[in-house]
């Protein structure tokens, strides 16, 4: 079927997302945010996984993505490395929901559904499953505390900066997701046009 092509495609669109550092651009910039507070790192993954499962459309590519580049600075940072990993691990499965998901789009051309209504139908619970886990993570680390340190302290004209990190992703989006929200392009169509603007 022809909208299997959009497979790729998005594919494409995440290797070359993390090839030009995009991921850990994302990652970086939610620790500026988030890093100060006990369990900052941990909260910065979870959105970062968010974000970064925004271009992947993979849950075990975001997930190794996000492994490469947030574990290693959490543990350096204090952190027990099985949360770390965990946090990981979970950021990692919010690109199942948060379109472009490949599972979505496979789901859909098995059952006959629309594709991008699908996709659309992910955002919202994408977001609640993202509260969730940060929600989680508080509450976890208010009982055991000892499990996460504290990062490094930004002013804020310095996280005002690095917001600069997150306009890939918004840029993404909206071609991405304006595009099939809109009836503009199609999911394959909104997938090509993902690939090269990410080029």
């Amino acid at each position: 079927k022809y909208i299997l092509t959009a497979v790729p495609m998005f594919v494409l669109m995440a290797e070359m997302a993390n090839k030009s550092g995009v991921t850990k651009y994302i990652f970086d910039g939610a620790g500026i945010w988030f890093g100060r507070s006990r369990g900052g790192l941990a909260i910065g993954n979870i959105i970062a996984g968010a974000g970064i499962g925004a271009i992947s459309g993979s849950s075990t590519a975001s997930a190794a993505m996000m492994g490469r580049v947030s574990v290693p600075q959490m543990i350096r940072m204090g952190y027990d490395p099985t949360f770390a990993l965990g946090t990981a691990s979970a950021g990692g499965t919010l690109a199942v929901l948060i379109p472009p998901s490949i599972a979505i789009i496979l789901y859909g051309i098995l059952t006959d559904t629309s594709v991008g209504k699908l996709l659309i139908a992910g955002i919202i619970p994408g977001a609640l499953m993202t509260l969730a886990y940060i929600i989680v993570i508080l509450i976890w680390l208010k009982r055991n505390p000892e499990l996460a340190g504290r990062g490094e302290e930004y002013t804020l004209l310095e996280k005002l900066i690095s917001l600069k990190s997150f306009w890939p992703i918004l840029v993404i989006a909206f071609f991405v997701l304006g595009g099939m929200y809109t009836g503009a392009t199609t999911v394959t169509e909104a997938a090509g046009i993902g690939a090269l603007s990410t080029s």
